[in-house]
């Protein structure tokens, strides 16, 4: 990581931190979305489908709640990579009115995620992939957003290094960075209603940087309180959603980012549904407490426990997001939570943002003083070896520290 990324990457976290803490703090984005967010996109918006126009170069997943595909293109017209939603337009409709008309029972709307979007763009929240526009033919309607190189997290939390202290360091500025924008979407009084690993994107910036893309805002909503309404997949939904009482989607969403963390960290889900007496990780976690769940659970394919992977200020960040109990839930701190302990004051996250004072009291480059090796790093270039990762149990805050200089 530069040492200009990094600086930036923990001045924004000192500002979310800050403002999580005043109870007079302004809204990153002083605006609210509109009420109804299918109306930030105009029907007569939509433009004719031009044959050539892009160019077809792969199939990146079928979209069957939507009777549709997702396909990378190249836009020939801007010669950039386009992600484009394939959608029959007796299925998608002309506009949201005629949608819910024919569709009164769907949970999903289109027309919601193109004008939520559409908003987002509008109010230049970077987290939001670009709207490249709509278009429709005699058969379908195509939606077209910029798109991302490195695909969704779900493809992410499969691959990639072992779990531990190597794969705390590389993805900690995503996890920073996925709460950040859901705190400014909070904020926006927008509730997304079906956070999950498919519906995170990771793009390379210029510097080579990952930066967060949150996609699918069909479920998306203005209003916060729900009520006999589970939303989103089955791993991702919090207890409360199950109880018939009303519930805090913003609260019910840390618990979603939750799952989505503990999954890119630990390569697994901890759970495969919330509902009672459906799986059975989620009833031992009911009983035994999230520490209990990760005591007992070893890792997909390995004789590690999950407890002997995480460090401890993570461990406390998962639990605190994934308490049971909503009023006990970490919030992201968003202006109308400030009764709520955000996660910005959480140990992981403070422990990152002091990297700006570490760095600061390094030897520049350019200076005549030698650099210090970090000490006790067997390898900073390469992969951690397996035994170094299984002695790193118990890592202390300077030891990450360490680990986020080195890089």
């Amino acid at each position: 990581m530069k040492s200009s990324k990094l600086k930036q990457w923990t001045d924004e976290m000192e500002e979310e931190a800050t403002s999580s803490r005043s109870t007079t703090a302004s809204s990153t984005f002083p605006c609210h979305a509109p009420t109804q967010l299918f109306t930030a996109f105009a029907p007569g918006d939509v433009q004719p489908w031009e044959e050539g126009r892009f160019e077809y170069l792969q199939t990146l997943c079928c979209a069957p709640r939507n009777k549709g595909v997702v396909k990378l293109v190249l836009d020939n017209f801007d010669d950039k990579l386009v992600a484009i939603k394939q959608m029959p337009n007796t299925w998608v409709r002309s506009c949201h009115k005629e949608f819910i008309e024919s569709h009164p029972k769907d949970s999903e709307f289109p027309w919601q995620d193109i004008g939520c979007t559409r908003f987002l763009n509008s109010v230049n929240f970077k987290y939001a992939c670009k709207l490249e526009g709509v278009f429709r033919n005699d058969e379908d309607t195509f939606v077209a957003l910029t798109a991302a190189s490195e695909g969704d997290l779900f493809g992410v939390a499969l691959a990639g290094v072992f779990p531990g202290l190597e794969r705390e360091v590389k993805y900690a500025q995503v996890a920073v960075q996925l709460m950040s924008g859901m705190k400014q979407l909070h904020n926006m009084q927008i509730s997304h209603g079906d956070m999950s690993l498919e519906n995170v994107l990771l793009t390379k910036t210029g510097d080579n940087d990952l930066e967060v893309k949150i996609i699918d805002y069909s479920m998306a909503s203005t209003h916060r309180t729900f009520q006999s309404c589970a939303r989103g997949k089955l791993q991702y939904q919090a207890p409360e959603m199950h109880t018939g009482k009303a519930y805090d989607s913003f609260l019910s969403e840390s618990f979603s980012v939750g799952v989505i963390l503990y999954a890119l960290f630990v390569k697994d889900y901890p759970w495969l549904s919330t509902k009672t007496g459906v799986c059975n990780n989620f009833e031992y976690t009911r009983v035994k407490g999230f520490r209990g769940l990760v005591t007992k659970r070893k890792l997909r394919g390995s004789s590690c426990r999950v407890i002997d992977i995480l460090s401890e200020p993570l461990l406390q960040l998962l639990e605190g997001m994934l308490a049971f109990d909503p009023q006990r839930r970490l919030s992201f701190g968003e202006d109308e939570c400030p009764g709520q302990r955000p996660v910005w004051d959480e140990p992981w996250i403070k422990q990152l943002s002091t990297q700006q004072d570490q760095e600061s009291r390094m030897p520049s480059k350019d200076s005549d003083q030698t650099t210090q090796e970090p000490e006790d790093l067997d390898s900073i270039d390469g992969e951690v070896p397996q035994d170094r990762v299984a002695s790193d149990v118990n890592m202390t805050g300077l030891r990450i520290r360490k680990w986020l200089i080195a890089l």
